[in-house]
């Protein structure tokens, strides 16, 4: 029994994986090389080299090396400028260690008063009152007396309570003015001891702002060059499509000449069937069946899409059609078909010949 055409095998997922891998380590290898251009400007030269490889999945990848030599008066600016660098070294220490100290200084509260502030200005205050309200005391006491107003009146008592109101008022203001200024006072050295504790970090920055920075090649990178990778799964999947589309013709074609022959099958059975002679118009003898069959050569053939192993006898539709045309019947897609129920005559009458003749050479 035929074999008939067989479907492609499935792509190896694991192999096709491997393969797309290898394609874009190669195009990013490829894409890096390209990307790598040496240059030549005023400032000086830039110059990429091999410097080794490395192994990603059993494939090698080139290393490089940038390389960048700097014209005589850039190499002198540049080393000028990292020696005025250094020579700041020791000055920035001392700032950072004095830093540390002072900031572990405690700040004092802004908010509670400056109490020898306050004190001082308290006294200063007190010092023009004093007199002042003493003479006062003295005039309205020697007023009172002028008056008849005696010590312990009514009267006396009322204008000595005016005046000391009026004098405990003057002092509270002074008191008032004092904290005040304490206050103030408090805050000015909160910030003088912030600022103090700020300075040499404030110093360290200055210096460390004014240290040149090291220069760079002013040297304009040409544009990057890229490489899409190989779309081996894409390729692959085409593949795939491919043997798939043609295995599907090839058993479409398979079928189609199954069926002919089926229908040929059943209409020999029709023929074998109704093969009494009153159904039939009967011609002429039909001649040599012998020599009509040595037109028909015989092949070793299979198949397409058979194994080898399937090769046998065959004759061909077109050899046969040649001299019994009625034998060959057109298939799906012009495929020529045999009909094996009108050859058998022509091998029944091939094999009387024959035994014929056996008799003939038997018989001498």
């Amino acid at each position: 029994m035929s074999k008939g055409a067989s479907p492609p095998p499935a792509p190896n997922a694991a192999a096709t994986a491997a393969a797309q891998e290898k394609t874009n380590i190669g195009t990013a290898a490829a894409s890096q090389a390209l990307n790598l251009i040496g240059q030549n400007t005023p400032y000086g030269t830039t110059a990429y080299s091999p410097s080794g490889s490395y192994t990603i999945d059993g494939q090698t990848v080139p290393t490089y090396t940038e390389n960048v030599n700097l014209s005589p008066l850039s190499q002198e600016m540049l080393t000028g400028q990292q020696n005025l660098g250094l020579s700041e070294l020791p000055v920035a220490r001392n700032l950072v260690n004095t830093a540390g100290q002072v900031s572990t200084q405690p700040l004092p509260n802004p908010n509670l008063l400056d109490q020898n502030a306050t004190n001082a200005v308290y006294q200063q205050e007190q010092s023009y009152l004093d007199p002042s309200w003493n003479l006062q005391q003295q005039q309205l006491q020697d007023q009172l007396s002028r008056q008849g107003i005696g010590v312990g009146s009514d009267a006396y008592d009322s204008a000595m309570t005016n005046f000391n109101n009026s004098k405990n008022q003057a002092y509270q203001g002074a008191m008032d003015t004092a904290i005040g200024q304490g206050a103030q006072n408090a805050s000015t050295l909160f910030g003088m001891a912030q600022a103090q504790q700020q300075q040499p970090i404030s110093l360290l920055g200055s210096l460390l702002n004014a240290t040149p920075q090291t220069p760079t090649q002013p040297i304009s990178q040409p544009s990057q060059t890229s490489i899409n990778p190989a779309d081996y799964l894409g390729a692959q999947a085409l593949q795939t499509s491919a043997q798939q589309q043609d295995y599907q013709a090839q058993l479409a074609q398979q079928n189609a000449t199954f069926g002919g022959l089926a229908s040929l099958g059943g209409a020999g059975l029709m023929a074998l069937m109704m093969s009494d002679p009153r159904v039939k118009e009967i011609g002429d003898n039909f001649g040599s069946a012998v020599d009509l069959l040595d037109e028909v050569p015989v092949f070793i053939a299979r198949y397409k899409g058979e194994d080898v192993s399937m090769d046998r006898p065959m004759i061909m539709a077109t050899d046969l059609k040649k001299v019994l045309p009625q034998a060959v019947v057109g298939g799906s897609g012009d495929i020529l078909m045999i009909k094996p129920a009108d050859l058998i005559p022509v091998l029944i009458g091939a094999v009387r010949e024959l035994s014929a003749r056996v008799r003939e050479l038997e018989g001498r």
